[in-house]
């Protein structure tokens, strides 16, 4: 097996060295990348995620390209508008080697952990068979997004169930905090527990965490999600009317509404079902396609 793990651990790097170079050097961020660098950074030297004349300076440092942050509005100050797990769990890296950089490395830590835990409880031919589940993965080790560890962590939760369920409840409130429609995998997880004791101390995990990840998300961005606040977006050259300029966009072009996640469960129309499976930030075809692989080895490691 050790030999196994060897081989499969060449053929990752392999794999890495051939995309790494599409990323670097790192000369722009996509997408929410900036506004989750951005929350990294400010974690680290301010210890909280509002957005103010501080964080002005973080803005500026980023290439033009690259200034695209996702905001929202508390009792008359901003704040960064993202679910604060991933920035969480990267600013410890980040406050050792702040760089750009960090959080890419934080995500080849989390993938690399996850591979060893994973692969040790397989065997050869379910190993090398693994690389077709794990090697889609790779790519998303380059963005400063949490989609690697939004599936890492569901992975892990499946794979602790039974031998740890206070631990894969742990990691379902993470799941749920990442992305409301993770909820959808909970009663999944939940009824492939067979002992009443299990299903206990998973539900007692998943309640403890998650009023642990609302409590800090209320005191970093005066909400418990911020899918649930009226979001709006920052783009282009900072100048002293920056804030201003925020409060006119929100007036004239609001960027989302609030609850507007809750579109993907709305039965009313054909709609809101298509929205659900195809949507841009809830469809579970683009977000989930290892769903089903979930599915299975919740079933395949828990009978």
């Amino acid at each position: 097996m050790r030999g196994t793990i060897i081989v499969i651990a060449i053929l990752i790097l392999l794999l890495f060295a051939l995309i790494a170079p599409y990323r670097y050097p790192l000369n722009h961020l996509n997408g929410d990348e900036p506004t989750y660098y951005l929350m990294i950074e400010s974690l680290t030297k301010h210890h909280d995620l509002s957005f103010d004349n501080k964080d002005i300076e973080f803005y500026r440092s980023l290439p033009d390209i690259s200034k695209y942050i996702i905001l929202h509005k508390e009792s008359n100050s901003w704040y960064y508008s993202k679910p604060i797990v991933y920035p969480l769990l990267a600013a410890p890296l980040h406050s050792l080697l702040p760089s750009l950089y960090s959080p890419i490395l934080f995500n080849l830590l989390i993938f690399t952990l996850l591979s060893y835990l994973f692969l040790k409880k397989l065997n050869s031919i379910e190993s090398y068979v693994s690389i077709f589940i794990f090697s889609p993965l790779i790519p998303y080790i380059f963005w400063i997004t949490p989609d690697l560890l939004n599936f890492c962590i569901a992975l892990l939760a499946t794979m602790y169930l039974r031998s740890k369920p206070f631990i894969s409840g742990a990691l379902s409130s993470l799941l749920i905090a990442l992305r409301p429609t993770n909820l959808i995998l909970i009663p999944a997880l939940f009824i492939s527990i067979s002992k009443r004791k299990d299903r206990l101390i998973f539900t007692l995990a998943l309640s403890l965490f998650s009023l642990a990840i609302g409590y800090l998300s209320l005191t970093l961005q005066r909400t418990l999600s911020p899918y649930t606040e009226e979001r709006t977006s920052l783009t282009g050259k900072v100048t002293p009317s920056i804030f201003a300029r925020l409060e006119e966009t929100v007036k004239e072009k609001p960027a989302s509404k609030k609850y507007d996640w809750l579109r993907a469960f709305d039965n009313r129309s054909l709609y809101a079902s298509l929205y659900f499976l195809l949507g841009r930030h809830t469809g579970l075809v683009f977000y989930y396609p290892y769903l089903p692989i979930l599915l299975f080895y919740i079933f395949r490691y828990n009978k």
